[in-house]
């Protein structure tokens, strides 16, 4: 009870300093320490620090355990007054003769350097060479949590890249990731996370390449041979990481390496890596369009289409026409759309659909029926004029491919108005109202289409031709309804 009054009362100032100077020194050892903390505590509230420190200091001057209670109290007392007890902590920070002072003396060190004392925190860097892990481990966490760790942190995280603790150097990448952060750095900084980059800890790896990814161009020289050297050893998730980085900072063996992994994911990485970069753009879509794994040819294929603008022509027609022969039919097809979709000259790509659409095979005139849909954001009309023909395609599987981009041709080029009224005329033409009803489902998914055609629809639902009346409803419950009309719509093809 003696102990916790005397600590309360040292939060009402000077008043009892001088009482609990006195109990500090002389009474029992549970009462001297709440003593001594009440005088932290007047000192904290605006009493004299010089004379809370020196009655704490009772305490301090004998050996063991009392010593270290009063260094507990310093550090504590060190946020706030930290210029009266650096001398305290500092010594507590280095003595050999009571090695559980250390962890105190940093701790206090600690809480002085964040309260801005310059002392403090040079003297913290000393512990980087101390034998106990755990004073090493509180001496990183402080400067890795504390202000600016960027800048005030590099000194003493680059004195720890080789602990043999793992958790440290996971705060010692974390503090030089920062400062990678920041942009170009110090070469020593650059040094560093080249060595972390071999790190037998996965997760301080990780933060290294992720932080000279970070550094783009500003990479270290010998981080591209350090990461190329790290690949075939790490797992899928590594890989994937370094090819990131390897996108930043321009590795291009890296890339070289990744395209021929065993990993289906870190291959489809790899072109994302090559396209992104401009890193050897062309041997490595060429190397992913002959892939045996066909889901990386196809996210090869959509990627050309996504990134055409990052390729030259000649290598955009060759990957191309190598994927347009794939023997999966949904590869080719693919291939081909894409090709409708990106060839720069749209009369080129009408003539190349012209020609396959021409052909006895059913299944080269399915594939050119559906890839016309790449070129409706071209030139609407001419897609009309490449599928109107199709209408009367003896092949119910052409007509059902067709109609997806026929339908958007006539939405792009035609009003719902105008869409009304190719449906009240195809009375005779089965087809055609089919593709009409489709156009009006592809206008609904536009921002002002949806309104226009549920009205137009529903005219032609009341006043229209028998047959248009049909279909104009059934197309408005479809519309109404968000439903995949255009899939129901080709299974009505005749």
């Amino acid at each position: 009870v003696r102990a916790a009054a005397a600590e309360a009362a040292g939060n009402i100032g000077a008043k009892y300093m001088e009482q609990l100077r006195k109990m500090a020194k002389q009474e029992n050892y549970v009462v001297r320490i709440g003593a001594a903390k009440g005088l932290a505590n007047s000192a904290m509230v605006g009493a004299s620090a010089a004379v809370a420190v020196d009655g704490i200091g009772q305490l301090w001057r004998e050996k063991g355990r009392p010593r270290r209670e009063a260094a507990k109290i310093y550090a504590d007392l060190a946020r706030k007054k930290s210029a009266f007890v650096v001398g305290f902590l500092t010594f507590s920070q280095r003595t050999t003769e009571d090695l559980s002072l250390h962890p105190i003396g940093v701790e206090g060190l600690c809480n002085a350097a964040l309260a801005g004392n310059g002392d403090a925190r040079r003297s913290l860097a000393w512990s980087t060479e101390d034998p106990s892990a755990d004073v090493r481990r509180a001496l990183v966490s402080c400067v890795a949590d504390g202000p600016d760790p960027a800048k005030n942190g590099v000194p003493i995280a680059l004195k720890l890249v080789r602990d043999p603790n793992s958790e440290i150097r996971g705060e010692v990448a974390r503090i030089l990731a920062l400062a990678a952060a920041k942009g170009k750095v110090a070469a020593p900084v650059g040094d560093a996370l080249v060595q972390l980059l071999d790190d037998q800890d996965r997760g301080v790896r990780i933060i290294a390449i992720r932080a000279i990814g970070g550094l783009g161009a500003d990479a270290p020289k010998a981080a591209a041979a350090q990461m190329a050297k790290l690949f075939n050893s790490a797992d899928e998730g590594e890989k994937l990481t370094l090819l990131r980085a390897a996108r930043l900072t321009q590795a291009e063996e890296i890339v070289g390496i990744a395209i021929a992994d065993s990993s289906p994911i870190v291959r489809v990485e790899a072109v994302d890596a090559a396209l992104a970069s401009g890193m050897r753009a062309g041997p490595t879509l060429s190397a992913a369009l002959a892939d045996s794994d066909p889901q990386v040819r196809k996210a090869a294929l959509v990627r050309v289409a996504n990134q055409k603008d990052k390729l030259d022509a000649a290598t955009l027609d060759r990957t191309l026409a190598l994927a347009v022969r794939d023997p999966n039919p949904e590869l080719s097809q693919l291939a081909l759309t894409t090709i409708a979709r990106v060839n720069p000259k749209p009369a080129d790509v009408a003539a190349r659909l012209r020609r396959a659409l021409a052909s006895r095979a059913e299944r080269e005139r399915v594939q050119a029926a559906a890839a016309a849909i790449g070129l409706v954001e071209r030139d609407a009309a001419l897609t009309t004029q490449l599928l109107e023909p199709l209408l009367d395609d003896p092949s119910h599987d052409v007509r059902v491919a067709m109609l997806p981009a026929l339908a958007a041709a006539y939405a792009k080029t035609n009003d719902a108005d105008k869409l009304a009224g190719i449906l009240r005329d195809s009375e005779s033409n089965a087809m055609r109202r089919i593709v009409a009803a489709a156009a009006f489902v592809t206008l609904a998914k536009t921002d002002n289409g949806r309104k226009a055609s549920e009205s137009m629809l529903a005219t032609v639902a009341k006043d229209g031709p028998p047959m248009a009346r049909a279909i104009a409803k059934l197309t408005g419950g479809l519309i109404a309804g968000k439903a995949d009309g255009m899939t129901f719509l080709q299974e009505l093809v005749p």
